[in-house]
């Protein structure tokens, strides 16, 4: 009985490590060597160690800039004296981002010298995006780019509740549907022309209104809503999708 006892002790501690290794540490790796990296948010040692054996040119922070946070004048004030170029993109962990967000991020990428490191706080689901898009400005394959989300990062599929990889299955889904294989150019194009996040594209028009409304009183009127966005909208509401 002990011997089970301990095999199953033993077998709880390497599941543990395995979820939740990559997150506890630096979350460090290179995603294309000696060009681009990508970590959680490093410490001030950590930076200054990792802008030393790397040469980094740029930081890519996948956060909004924070002024009053430690993290931000932190890291800031190392970038400045070590000449490195600083760039924060706020993305959501949860939510797809807005087609000027998401561009936001595909002009960091582009405007940003390398050797490069991208990070957000933990390194997983907004790294991840802003990694496997910087594979595909590279030229690499979508299959390539959705490696990006996976254990080895701290992403774990099963658990996770990010729309984040949803971006990559859009792009897939219009690659598939216009016939064309995936370029650098080609995602750039689609994420000023064609890219909406999901549940997030409806036109809203007033078909009946009061034509009189006084004051005090509440204002009765119908309301069409056309749904444009790739997905249905379910008529009910989870915390942050659906009807409301």
């Amino acid at each position: 009985m002990r011997l089970k006892v301990a095999g199953v002790v033993v077998a709880i501690c390497v599941a543990l490590a395995i979820l939740l290794g990559p997150i506890l540490g630096e979350n460090f790796h290179p995603i294309i060597d000696g060009r681009i990296y990508r970590s959680a948010q490093l410490d001030a040692a950590g930076l200054e160690s990792r802008a030393s054996e790397f040469g980094l040119a740029s930081v890519v922070a996948v956060r909004p800039a924070r002024p009053h946070k430690a993290w931000y004048t932190e890291e800031k004030a190392i970038s400045e004296r070590l000449g490195i170029t600083l760039v924060n993109v706020g993305l959501s962990a949860d939510n797809m981002p807005s087609r000027e967000r998401l561009g936001n991020l595909v002009a960091a990428l582009d405007g940003s010298p390398r050797p490069m490191l991208l990070h957000c706080r933990a390194g997983v689901e907004r790294s991840g995006l802003a990694s496997a898009v910087a594979l595909l400005l590279e030229g690499e394959s979508v299959e390539s780019a959705r490696g990006q989300f996976s254990l080895a990062y701290g992403f774990h599929p099963w658990l996770s509740q990010s729309d984040l990889p949803r971006v990559l299955d859009r792009y897939e889904d219009w690659l598939r549907e216009a016939g064309i294989q995936s370029s650098g150019d080609a995602f750039r194009s689609w994420v000023e022309e064609v890219y909406v996040p999901a549940f997030y594209s409806a036109d809203l028009v007033i078909v009946d209104f009061a034509a009189d409304p006084q004051p005090g009183r509440a204002i009765p009127f119908s309301l069409r809503v056309t749904n444009r966005s790739p997905d249905p909208q379910p008529f009910r509401a989870t915390r942050d999708h659906g009807v409301h």
